[in-house]
């Protein structure tokens, strides 16, 4: 088996850590749904605000759809980039590449405000991963 290079193990605990923080924000929305509905209901009182709570509720489930199998994925590309499968390196990019439209969404959709700096951190570091993985010589030799 080949030695991996430092960065394959930094770049697999970062994918560990998305999985971890993916299923942490998975079971925070399922504990939180019933506050967050109650809260609303108190808020927005009225019949005509209803479709509003509805819809919310909505994207929480929507959200949740989505949290499970990226967490899944995150979790086999970083065993897969410790194996030294192309596979894992090709997931890890498409990931990468997902994550930064998701990212480059929420800065145009929230603009200025302190999750700016959030989208913008994730972005600029899915940037890097993905390119890193793609056009590094020694990575690529790893995989080869």
């Amino acid at each position: 088996m080949k030695d991996e290079p430092l960065s394959i193990k930094l770049i697999s605990i970062l994918l560990f850590i998305s999985f971890i923080i993916s299923i942490l924000s998975f079971f925070g929305i399922i504990g939180s749904k019933e506050l967050i509905n109650s809260i609303m209901n108190k808020v927005l009182v009225g019949e005509g605000n209803q479709w509003l709570i509805t819809f919310f509720n909505g994207f929480l489930n929507l959200i949740n759809f989505i949290l499970i199998p990226s967490s899944v994925l995150f979790l086999i590309a970083g065993i897969g980039l410790l194996s030294g499968k192309e596979w894992a390196r090709m997931l890890t990019i498409a990931l990468s590449v997902v994550i930064s439209i998701i990212s480059f969404l929420g800065i145009l959709v929230f603009g200025i405000k302190s999750i700016f700096f959030i989208n913008f951190l994730v972005l600029a570091l899915s940037l890097v991963v993905g390119g890193y993985l793609l056009f590094n010589k020694k990575v690529n030799k790893f995989f080869s």
